[in-house]
């Protein structure tokens, strides 16, 4: 799996098992996948943590991101240096909010923020309509400007518990604590 061939260092995967949510093979096995990735990306040979791989190689790579209609905007959130290029590190913390051993207020955080498009810290009638266009959207169909207004202002009516027109965290957190799927849904196998 990548024992024999990963240049990660024992400490250096003690490490990442302490701040991540996955464990040694895990971490072994992401880093061969990344390093499969900087090979795709660049012809290079060198695998440390500061390559950084653009989001379109990775999500081409990872079925779950490229099959996913959030993919791209997830590799947004991921992004440390918000380039659209994803480090090791940045890799390695997608995987681990993704993990079924990351906790429940570990993914909503995150789901919040890849919901929140605008990045302004809430989810405003923008962000959603964007979430339901790439949820319902395809080539061949659209919702009517009169649907998306009726999904969007059904949603507020549900979730917006102060009625300002807008999603704050606290209010996403109290909705996705209602939802017993959120868990089992919000990772990558």
């Amino acid at each position: 799996m990548g024992g024999s061939n990963s240049s990660l260092k024992k400490e250096q995967i003690a490490e990442y098992e302490l701040l991540t949510f996955l464990r040694r093979r895990e971490i072994i096995k992401a880093y061969d996948l990344f390093k499969s990735l900087i090979l795709v990306s660049s012809n290079s040979r060198d695998y440390t943590s500061n390559i950084k791989i653009p989001a379109e190689d990775v999500i081409d790579k990872i079925p779950e991101l490229r099959y996913n209609p959030f993919g791209s905007r997830i590799c947004e959130v991921f992004s440390s240096s918000k380039d659209r290029k994803i480090s090791f590190e940045d890799f390695l913390d997608m995987l681990s909010v993704f993990s079924e051993r990351a906790t429940l207020s570990v993914k909503t955080a995150y789901a919040f923020r890849i919901y929140d498009f605008n990045n302004d810290g809430v989810l405003c009638r923008k962000d959603l309509e964007e979430i339901v266009r790439l949820l319902v959207t395809t080539d061949e169909q659209r919702l009517k400007d009169e649907d998306m207004k009726r999904v969007t202002d059904n949603v507020l009516k549900e979730v917006d518990v102060d009625e300002d027109g807008f999603i704050s965290f606290p209010e996403f957190d109290h909705a996705i604590s209602k939802c017993p799927d959120f868990l089992l849904t919000f990772r990558m196998c």
